[in-house]
């Protein structure tokens, strides 16, 4: 009896392969094979060279003979020995391929353990994947019904929706970035996951639907988390049988097709209204279904629809295993030490393929950093714990793979002394960008020009605006009417007033001819408290002639337009200002520090519209507040600051009424002196005062600018 031969034992060259006889070939092109195994249901595509090693595995031929046989007929373009090993591993574990030993059940059930035990180790908590079965029948259903979106005149009309929003939208980017502020705070979650839900199960249905309409079946569907937001997923790669690349194409570009159509249709409705729930739920879907695919599912540096465009555009199969292999060459060759070869690539295509390997990494780098602050920033302390264990199985797993397959001597050990040399390097590198390199970009804080000894003008009573006297930066003097109210309800309280006091002295008159005293004596008092009342009334109906309380020069945000409004006891509705202007600053706490080390120093105030101009920083207020100092700097104005409703009307800074708003999170309040003869600095002004930050490095603000931004989109 003859004992097969496990394949572990031999030498990897001596393994003699058998590819799978249900595997189905597919050629796409000359540089292009699909391979499906239709009794799992799972798709693969391999590259020319690939395929002519995977064709000759006949189970009679050792790998070593197989290329042999390839460098002899295809000389420097066929597989080496390393990626040909790496191949046939790859072969047996997608069941494509196997060997003597492997075909016995006993192997095949140490083999799927394996797998099992491989799955679980790469094991990301950042990305965890959920099946939820086949949604075919569900698609068949839903393609009577969607197949027009795909015609041409579908197409026009959804090139003239796109198009004519995405010009809208960019005359408005002010509006969009203010409502920006704030769009992942706490309070919008549950609006942000039903929109996300609802948007993704659309895009990976239009998916499924397209696949229908050229014949492709979908076998899988299911949600992916990442950093806990479900994305919807479809498996589509029964769309690589179709021979012609531009229906693979359609098939990829289905999804973005219908979240882009929806995210026009949102811009517009966002367009047209101004504020309100509607209004916020359009942007959230705009921002969502348009923003969000631009940037992931078309970006085809991520395996999304935008990498398969680009794969089927360039005719590169697994394009990004060939960016792996040229980082891992690069790991190997210069970082490890070990021996390497170049990926067999075609010529024309090769700088082109290391280009995209590079930018490729550089994303990814960049995505799981992002990925790890953002958790840490939105979940708190478990975001924490979760930050760590992420970085853990991204950094550490793979290291300790490494070393498991240098003990189990399956790979050749490396050079320590280069390995220590490149490490030490690094760490070098990053500490001096983290605690030493400058970053030349400075701090920057919203502000207002006001000026330094303000008289606010407040309404005394409320009442509607009916004539405005004095114009912005007109001279007044002191005790000149600026500003007539009128409130004809106080008026009618007064003549109320009046009528009773009449009605009340001739009933005492009455009393007194008639003797009752005691009646009398009671009638007095209530004329008194009549009385006083009438004379607080008529103090009221005074002061709606607003007047100057000194000299100066008038000052009020839009002031012709408040003709006609009402205004309620405690409204700012000018200032009388002196000569002598400052620049007040809404300060980020963390931005407080540096701040305070350049006091005394100047700073350059950047208005939206004009020319800049210096002011020497003075003061530094040492607690932070949510007070709103200036309605103008609020997103309610046009501003950047985001600010919520105030809790309960409660008196501010000892006054019965104040601003209905309060900033999201406390700020810092700093002062700046203009130097006199400054024209470019009017009353009322919004600038940028920004100014060097000697204290940040490169390292410091990259990390501060991520955490910022995400606290912004939180609302913090």
């Amino acid at each position: 009896m003859v004992q097969p031969v496990d394949h572990q034992v031999l030498g990897p060259g001596q393994v003699q392969l058998k590819k799978r006889p249900q595997v189905v070939v597919y050629p796409q092109s000359d540089d292009c094979f699909v391979l499906e195994d239709p009794v799992r249901g799972k798709f693969f595509r391999l590259g020319a060279v690939e395929y002519q090693f995977f064709a000759r595995l006949d189970g009679q031929r050792t790998v070593r003979e197989i290329l042999a046989e390839l460098a002899s007929n295809h000389g420097t373009t066929a597989l080496n020995e390393q990626e040909a090993l790496g191949m046939a591993e790859w072969f047996v574990e997608q069941e494509l391929a196997d060997t003597h030993a492997s075909r016995s059940a006993g192997q095949q059930a140490q083999q799927s353990r394996r797998a099992q035990r491989g799955r679980r180790f790469a094991w990301n908590p950042l990305f965890i994947k959920t099946r939820m079965g086949n949604p075919d029948r569900m698609l068949d259903r839903l393609l009577p019904m969607c197949r027009l979106a795909f015609s041409w005149p579908a197409i026009m009309v959804w090139f003239l929706v796109v198009s004519s929003a995405c010009l809208q939208v960019v005359t408005r980017t002010d509006r969009l970035a203010q409502e920006s502020v704030g769009i992942l705070a706490p309070q919008n979650w549950i609006q942000l996951l039903l929109v996300w839900v609802m948007l993704k199960g659309i895009h990976e249905c239009a998916h499924g639907v397209a696949c229908k309409a050229w014949g492709v079946p979908v076998r899988e569907w299911g949600v992916m988390w990442v950093l806990a937001s479900p994305m919807a997923y479809v498996d589509a790669t029964a769309a690589w049988r179709l021979p012609e690349k531009w229906c693979r194409i359609a098939i990829s570009m289905a999804g973005m097709y219908a979240e882009l159509f929806l995210a026009a249709v949102a811009a517009w409705v966002w367009i047209c209204l101004d504020r309100g729930l509607m209004s916020h739920l359009c942007y959230q879907v705009m921002i969502t279904a348009g923003v969000s695919t631009l940037v992931f599912n078309a970006n085809p540096l991520m395996r999304f629809d935008g990498y398969f465009v680009l794969s089927d555009l360039w005719e590169v199969p697994n394009l990004s295993v060939l960016a792996q292999r040229n980082i891992s060459y690069f790991l190997r060759k210069f970082v490890w030490g070990l021996p390497a070869s170049k990926p067999s690539v075609a010529r024309a295509k090769r700088w082109g393929i290391l280009v995209y390997s590079v930018l490729a990494w550089i994303w990814r780098i960049t995505m799981m950093l992002g990925l790890i602050v953002a958790a840490q920033r939105m979940f708190w302390g478990a975001g924490t714990i979760l930050a760590i264990l992420t970085t853990v199985m991204w950094l550490g797993v793979p290291v300790l793979r490494g070393a498991i397959r240098i003990w189990q001597g399956k790979e050749q050990a490396c050079s320590w002394i280069r390995l220590a040399t490149v490490a030490s390097t690094l760490s070098l590198v990053a500490s001096a960008a983290f605690f030493w390199i400058p970053w030349p970009v400075g701090i920057s804080a919203p502000a207002i020009v006001e000026g330094q000894n303000d008289a606010v003008l407040r309404a005394r009573s409320p009442g509607f605006i009916r004539r405005i006297l004095v114009t912005n930066d007109q001279e007044v003097q002191a005790g000149q009417v600026v500003m007539v109210l009128e409130n004809d309800a106080l008026d009618q309280e007064l003549q109320d007033l009046q009528l009773q006091i009449a009605q009340i002295v001739s009933r005492r008159d009455e009393l007194l001819d008639q003797g009752d005293l005691a009646a009398e004596q009671s009638q007095h008092r209530f004329q008194e408290a009549l009385e006083k009342r009438f004379h607080e009334r008529t103090r009221d109906c005074q002061q709606l002639a607003v007047k100057a309380p000194r000299a100066g020069r008038v000052w009020g945000p839009s002031l012709n337009d408040r003709l006609g409004t009402f205004v309620e006891a405690g409204t700012e509705l000018m200032r009388v200002l002196d000569h002598e202007k400052q620049v007040r600053i809404s300060v980020h706490q963390d931005d407080g520090e540096y701040f305070r080390a350049i006091l005394g120093r100047d700073t350059w105030v950047s208005p939206r519209s004009g020319v800049a101009f210096p002011a020497r920083l003075v003061e530094v207020q040492p607690h932070a507040s949510v007070q709103v100092f200036d309605s103008q700097l609020t997103a309610l104005e046009g501003g950047p600051l985001a600010v919520q409703p105030r809790p309960s009307h409660a008196p501010v800074n000892g006054q019965q009424a104040g601003p209905e708003h309060e900033l999201l999170a406390p700020r810092l309040v700093a002062i700046a002196q203009v130097p006199a003869g400054i024209e470019a600095a009017p009353y009322g002004m919004v600038a940028q005062v920004s100014f060097y930050a000697p204290h940040d490095t490169v390292g410091r603000h990259l990390i501060r600018s991520m955490q910022e931004w995400i606290d912004g989109r939180l609302g913090r």
